[in-house]
């Protein structure tokens, strides 16, 4: 029966939902980080959402995605609940036929949820939105979805917070114990998308509205005098010329024309009076003078006193200007020594402006008022509205101690009214013993380097950057000059001792390659008074030597910042004869110049005749297994390969090799013809440049290497024990004959 009722009356379908889903409610709870926002930091306002979501019938759809919040936020968790038609919950997430679950995901730039289900979602998000700093206020903005019903709590960690939600209906702040040191509202929102939320601390908005306040006050003070002194200078002069007319209207008129005509003159003068106070006051709102300033200062800290440099720049945003002044407040600019400290009294350092420089500046002058503090005066052509003008103010600050704490001069602007003052501050130094630490930074913002303006930045020596928006900014540093420290003014990098003995007679010649920055003289002690000075050049440049007191020849230095330069000096000294004796060993000793600064690299050719045999060398000098020549050493290149294999001998193949001419030519050289066996030359003057004097063909001889780093004024020595040589044959002329003949010397 009930089968033929369906055929014939089937049931009706259900009834489709017109829309998806539907957000049922939503509740927020914001939490601020702080009462006080910095301009320019990234701060961010944690918040706790949970949305009631039903989603209606998706047959057909597949997935339903629903929005919940715009992506510009930062989620850090979230939770979702389900709770089918059938009224059972799901909290954990859990796949339908086809392997699907409920997400959040992003789409079109908002958090949505994307599920395949029907039913109710509970959803609770935490996330993170950004907030600014807008007109002293922290400033908020939040999108939320359009639901039935939203709820806004917003919480700031700080008593007496003034918090406005907007829009809002019903804001109520929350008081009870545990939000006794906090500040919290609680408020119903109608239906929106987009909820702004600001905060201000209420110590804020009264200094704010009360420096306005001030302000307006001092200007209707001064606006009412200057009308008062007016307008009793124009009644002194208008009782004058009614007693002059009433003279002669008295003695003209009878008494009843007198009265009607004094009426009339009070009538008249009353109309003109209100005339001119409305001209008057037509002429002051014409002439109103309003500028916004930018002030940046430099500080530079130098060795007894500071340099301040404050780049002004003014900008007429209403009327006509041609007078500026600006103020340093007494107290201001103050040096406290580390005794003042210990006693808690405060020196007041005085400022003294040194220039004023500017385009269309005309003059300036400095007023210093007791208890007020130094105005400065700025006179210059007209400036009309938009204009802008740049001063640079030059002062400078003495300080008697090396290390003291410093109150940084802050500058006001005073007339004509300055509706706005900002500017940075830069704290130089072009001295490396000087230590600046911050103390007290009061309405200044830390900022880096490379923000100062494009004439700030620029400059080296930059150690701290401030930035300020109002001029009642405070900046105290410690400031400590520690001591210098001793540093080497001049260092030989290489010197080459190229050293040549004949039988009584040592030819030295020096090269130093030498870094100086500030030394006069290098003193180059001989060893022995008797030397004779033949060249010093320097840079291939001959000079005149002089010697001081001590004997010490004076080398002069070159103040080369750049690079080192060279110094070559050539002298001669007489030494006793070595010994001719060949079956005894005899003791050679040499000395060696010193200098007074030091020597990192020290190399030394030494030359000896070659008629004797040597022994192993002892001394300050460590004796080279290579062999360089005399060209090599003078130019600093590496030598080759090794030569002598240790000791004070020779190698045998060497020797063999040299030719007769060349031991003829030495053995020349040391006979008491040559220069070296003979007396010191008479022709020796003082005061004139010496010659330049080629000692090359005068290096010969058996060459011993010797090196050592780190040489430091002190004096050197270097022995070696020595033998003739025995000659196996003589020539000799035989008696009764021409021609020559060779025996045998034992």
């Amino acid at each position: 029966m009930q089968t033929k009722i369906d055929k014939f009356f089937p049931p009706a379908a259900p009834a489709k939902p017109p829309v998806d889903h539907v957000v049922a409610s939503s509740k927020l709870r914001g939490f601020a980080p702080s009462a006080r926002i910095l301009k320019g930091s990234m701060a961010g306002c944690g918040f706790t959402a949970e949305f009631v979501v039903d989603i209606m019938n998706t047959e057909g759809k597949g997935f339903t995605t629903c929005k919940l919040l715009s992506s510009a936020y930062a989620i850090s968790d979230s939770q979702i609940k389900h709770e089918p038609v059938d009224g059972t919950a799901e909290t954990a997430p859990l796949l339908d036929e086809q392997d699907a679950q409920d997400e959040i995901v992003i789409l079109y730039g908002f958090y949505c949820l994307m599920t395949p289900k029907t039913g109710q979602f509970r959803i609770k998000l935490d996330f993170q939105v950004p907030c600014t700093l807008s007109e002293a206020k922290a400033l908020l903005k939040l999108e939320v979805p359009r639901a039935t019903t939203t709820e806004l709590s917003f919480t700031v960690p700080e008593p007496d917070v003034a918090i406005n939600v907007t829009p809002a209906v019903d804001v109520r702040a929350v008081k009870s114990p545990q939000t006794a040191d906090k500040s919290v509202v609680a408020c119903v929102l109608p239906v929106c998308t987009n909820v702004q939320v600001t905060w201000v601390p209420k110590t804020v908005m009264q200094q704010l509205k009360a420096e306005k306040q001030e302000k307006a006050y001092r200007l209707w003070l001064q606006r009412g005098a200057d009308l008062q002194q007016e307008e009793s200078h124009k009644r002194k002069e208008r009782v004058r010329l009614e007693e002059k007319k009433w003279a002669e209207v008295i003695t003209q008129m009878e008494k009843g024309k007198k009265d009607a005509h004094r009426a009339q003159i009070e009538r008249e003068e009353k109309e003109r009076r209100d005339q001119e106070l409305e001209d008057l006051a037509d002429r002051e709102r014409q002439q109103e003078k309003v500028v916004t300033a930018g002030v940046d200062i430099l500080v530079g800290l130098l060795s007894g006193h500071i340099v301040l440099q404050y780049f002004v720049n003014f900008t007429v945003t209403a009327g006509v200007v041609d007078y500026f002044e600006c103020l340093v407040p007494d107290g201001h600019g103050s040096a406290v020594s580390a005794n003042a400290l210990q006693d808690n009294s405060r020196r007041k350092a005085k400022l003294t402006v040194v220039d004023i420089t500017g385009s269309c500046l005309e003059k300036w002058e400095t007023i210093m008022e007791a208890g007020v503090g130094m105005r400065i005066r700025l006179f210059t052509k007209e400036q009309k509205m938009n204009s802008t003008t740049r001063f640079v103010i030059q002062a400078e600050m003495e300080t008697a101690a090396t290390s003291y704490c410093l109150r940084m001069p802050a500058m006001r602007c005073m007339v004509p009214h300055c509706s706005r003052v900002k500017g940075y501050i830069g704290v130089r130094s072009h001295l490396t013993n000087i230590q600046v630490r911050p103390m007290t930074t009061t309405a200044l913002l830390i900022i880096d380097n490379t923000e100062l303006p494009d004439n700030m930045n620029k400059m080296k020596g930059i150690l701290h950057a401030y930035r300020f928006i109002i001029p009642t900014y405070a900046l105290e540093l410690e400031v400590t000059q520690h001591n210098d420290m001793a540093v080497v003014a001049a260092v030989v990098e290489k010197a080459v001792y190229v050293i040549t003995r004949s039988e009584n007679k040592v030819l030295y010649k020096l090269k130093l390659q030498i870094a100086n920055t500030n030394m006069q003289f290098a003193k180059l002690l001989m060893p022995s008074p008797d030397c004779t000075l033949w060249t010093l050049t320097v840079n291939s440049e001959a000079v005149k030597p002089a010697v001081d007191g001590g004997g010490s020849v004076l080398l002069p230095l070159l103040n080369n910042h750049t690079g080192p330069f060279n110094i070559e000096v050539v002298f001669q000294m007489v030494d006793c004869a070595m010994s001719t004796d060949t079956s005894n060993n005899h003791n050679l000793t040499l000395h060696f110049p010193t200098l007074d600064i030091p020597i990192n690299h020290l190399l030394v050719s030494v030359f000896l005749p070659e008629k004797y045999h040597y022994a192993e060398f002892r001394g300050d000098l460590l004796e080279c297994e290579n062999g360089w020549s005399c060209s090599e050493l003078l130019s600093g290149e590496k030598p080759p390969a090794p030569v002598y294999s240790g000791g004070g001998y020779p190698n045998v193949e060497i020797c063999a090799a040299r030719s007769y001419q060349k031991k003829k030519k030495a053995a020349f050289l040391s006979t008491p013809s040559f220069g070296f066996r003979a007396k010191r030359a008479e022709a020796t003057f003082a005061g004139v440049k010496p010659m330049q004097v080629d000692t090359g063909n005068v290096t010969q001889g058996k060459n011993f290497l010797f090196e050592r780093l780190f040489v430091e004024n002190q004096p050197m020595v270097v022995e070696v024990e020595y033998r003739a040589e025995k000659r196996k044959e003589k020539r000799r002329l035989q008696e009764g004959s021409g021609c020559l003949s060779c025996c045998t010397v034992m």
